[in-house]
């Protein structure tokens, strides 16, 4: 089965996409290789803590981030795991979106609960899916880029905490990360309101779709920003 699906990682031709080149199995050991780059990756940067991205930045790799999942969502595929580890840089402003498919790392839209599906970690993964991890879908993969892209804006998680247990508690006790005081001044209403209902707890309040999000991220060349409004006082 792992054979089988990292090779289908290949049929993704996206230029946001890593691409994967082939799986083999050698004296019992499997391997996959794709493409190398250099960049390293999105937690590479908070790590070494040259994460501070403009929202112009944060933005134009947000785009590129959704043209990548609407490719595989056209396909039939969700990643189940995104989060700054699965998002590489390429260079030239360019970020590509890894690990979709190997193994069980992308879940078949009629193989939801089949075994082997992905158990994404608790800062990044959406409410739903942390209660059945067989749970991927488009909202549940718009919650974690949410998750990932409010990481790399305030420069932590939504739920910051040093142990599993203490994210899920705080998870439980407040299910929306608080916005007040993390660098608000540095972005928009629009940008702040785009974040805020990507991780909204509710999946029916989040963006429906990749087209739905994609069109979003299209109205920000526009003059003007949503009103954050009360949002922005929360503590």
């Amino acid at each position: 089965a792992y054979i089988a699906e990292a090779q289908a990682v290949s049929r993704f031709h996206h230029p946001n996409i890593v691409q994967g080149y082939d799986a083999c199995e050698s004296n019992g050991f499997y391997y996959f290789s794709h493409e190398y780059l250099s960049g390293g990756s999105m937690a590479n940067r908070i790590a070494s803590g040259t994460a501070d991205f403009s929202e112009i930045g944060l933005l134009t790799y947000l785009r590129q981030v959704t043209a990548a999942l609407r490719h595989a969502w056209g396909v039939g595929v969700y990643h189940g795991d995104i989060n700054p580890g699965n998002l590489l840089l390429a260079g030239q402003g360019r970020i590509k979106l890894t690990n979709l498919g190997v193994p069980r790392v992308a879940v078949m839209r009629n193989q939801a609960g089949a075994p082997g599906f992905v158990r994404c970690g608790p800062d990044y993964a959406a409410p739903e899916q942390l209660d059945k991890p067989e749970t991927v879908n488009a909202q549940t993969d718009i919650y974690s880029l949410g998750a990932t892209f409010y990481h790399l804006s305030f420069g932590e998680p939504p739920f910051p905490a040093a142990s599993r247990e203490d994210v899920l508690r705080l998870r439980r006790e407040n299910p929306m990360p608080s916005f007040s005081l993390k660098r608000q001044e540095a972005f928009s209403g629009k940008y702040l309101r785009l974040i805020h209902d990507m991780i909204d707890p509710d999946p029916e309040k989040r963006p429906a779709d990749p087209e739905e999000l994609a069109e979003r991220l299209e109205k920000f060349h526009i003059a003007g920003a949503d009103d954050w409004g009360g949002l922005a006082r929360q503590v």
